[in-house]
């Protein structure tokens, strides 16, 4: 798998984690989004410095799709991507 397709896919994995009910980003270890992935923690290291390097990389990629959204879409889809981005920014102190 090319690095990037792999970065995308730990993302899915890490955003799906990210959205559980039950998760928040200070709960979610890296042993955890590795094994929800399938992939060895030098594989994360290896394209990820840590999870907030993960997080940017997700939170860039969420901003792009919300940034392409449509006129028309807009009315559709733009309460669930304020949702993303606010569960995403759901860091515990």
């Amino acid at each position: 798998m090319k690095a990037m397709n792999q970065k995308n896919y730990i993302w899915e994995q890490f955003y799906f984690l990210l959205t559980n009910e039950e998760d928040t980003f200070s709960k979610i270890p890296i042993n955890k989004i590795c094994e929800q992935s399938g992939i060895h923690r030098s594989t994360f290291y290896r394209l990820f410095h840590d999870k907030y390097n993960l997080l940017e990389f997700g939170t860039s990629i969420l901003w792009n799709q919300f940034t392409e959204i449509t006129i028309h879409d807009k009315s559709i889809d733009l309460f669930r991507q304020r949702t993303l981005f606010i569960n995403l920014l759901k860091l515990e102190h």
